[in-house]
């Protein structure tokens, strides 16, 4: 089994895409619509070989990602892979204080006007409610139970199953967690 975890509109074909919002698909991907919020509670101890999320942990409170990320390290198998990814805080950072913040393409379509106002967006704006660099990622997994974490690149892994996902540019940090 494979969890496509906040999925929104992007549906894995082979996965399990889960979201609060989920529509499914004539084209085959299997859909469930559940609040994550709440953890995984429909599937039980160790039924999982992989999770993926992409540009969702970050919409969760620091309390609501602890309980998902300690039900994801419960549904995988012995060396399942969880591998999430997002916008990196630490980028967003590093944009607003070089000045480049202008060249984010939503910045301009936006017409953000000051280097304050866009790192006020990446806070607050799409619904985000923390925001993550690869160490506060890193902790969150370490805090669930993961022992064996790891920096990945964008749409690259050393699993198979696990190349090729990302679909949104804006994803700058991704680490993959072993059970």
């Amino acid at each position: 089994m494979k969890l496509h975890l906040g999925c929104g509109a992007v549906l894995l074909k082979g996965w399990i895409n889960i979201d609060i919002k989920v529509k499914p698909s004539a084209d085959d991907p299997i859909c469930w619509r559940r609040n994550l919020c709440y953890g995984l509670p429909m599937i039980g101890n160790g039924k999982v070989s992989f999770i993926h999320s992409e540009h969702f942990l970050e919409h969760l409170t620091p309390d609501e990602s602890r309980l998902l990320l300690h039900d994801c390290r419960r549904v995988l198998k012995p060396g399942g892979v969880i591998r999430t990814g997002m916008p990196s805080l630490a980028y967003s950072v590093q944009r607003y204080l070089d000045g480049t913040w202008r060249e984010m393409w939503w910045a301009k379509k936006d017409g953000i006007q000051t280097a304050a106002e866009y790192l006020n967006c990446c806070f607050r704006w799409w619904g985000h409610r923390w925001l993550y660099d690869e160490e506060e990622l890193v902790r969150r997994l370490k805090e669930a139970g993961f022992t064996e974490t790891r920096s990945a690149v964008y749409r690259e892994s050393t699993v198979p199953e696990l190349r090729d996902l990302e679909s949104q540019q804006t994803t700058t940090v991704i680490v993959e967690a072993v059970k």
